[in-house]
């Protein structure tokens, strides 16, 4: 009887299991042209997104369409967890459009939007965080919550775990140089060719409904 009585619990705790995951909602969509990774399983074409999944790209970039109206592109080789109002970027470049209602995280430091036009980049670069602002204005927070900077549309700066914050530009993109305009160029170069590659897709997935 003890027997039966612990099949039993085990199939109702399965059964419940099973029904909390299925009604888990989706927080958006991942696309890609070739395969990436979500939670460990690899993927091609389409995946659902729930709260904390783990995305990682290979040789083919994917874009995020969040319920929450933002919008992701993440560069070839990133990994990153996405939830319903943040993503934390752990490897790669991720740009984000429509962030109002998305915050970024890497390396302990918070990207948060400052306007509901933001669209910004942030890479990850030999333990460097890398942020450029292409309309809009972030700011960028350390993990204390102490606010270290805004960076305005057209300007990027760099940030460094444990140090000061890096080269930066208080002007528009007419106004950038030196150091910071290689950072705005090089975080804009890791996404070259492949918005557009996204939005093909996009598109084609959602025309042959």
């Amino acid at each position: 009887m003890k027997l039966h009585g612990l099949k039993a619990v085990g199939v109702a705790f399965a059964m419940s299991a099973v029904s909390a995951f299925a009604t888990t909602p989706t927080i958006g969509v991942a696309s890609a042209f070739g395969r990436f990774t979500v939670n460990s399983a690899q993927v091609s074409g389409n995946a659902n997104l729930f709260d904390g999944s783990q995305i990682r790209t290979d040789k083919a970039a994917s874009q995020l369409f969040l319920q929450n109206g933002a919008s992701v592109l993440l560069a070839t080789n990133t990994a990153a967890t996405v939830y319903n109002n943040r993503l934390v970027l752990s490897e790669g470049a991720a740009r984000i459009d429509n962030m109002s209602s998305l915050s970024v995280e890497a390396a302990g430091f918070r990207v948060v939007p400052d306007d509901v036009a933001s669209q910004a980049a942030v890479r990850l670069n030999n333990g460097t965080v890398e942020v450029a602002s292409m309309s809009g204005a972030v700011k960028v927070f350390n993990k204390d919550g102490a606010m270290l900077t805004h960076i305005g549309a057209g300007t990027a700066s760099a940030f460094k775990p444990g140090g000061q914050s890096g080269a930066s530009t208080s002007g528009g993109l007419g106004g950038v140089s030196g150091n910071s305009w290689a950072i705005f160029a090089a975080v804009l170069a890791s996404f070259a060719g492949l918005g557009l590659a996204s939005a093909a897709y996009a598109n084609s997935t959602s025309s042959s409904r």
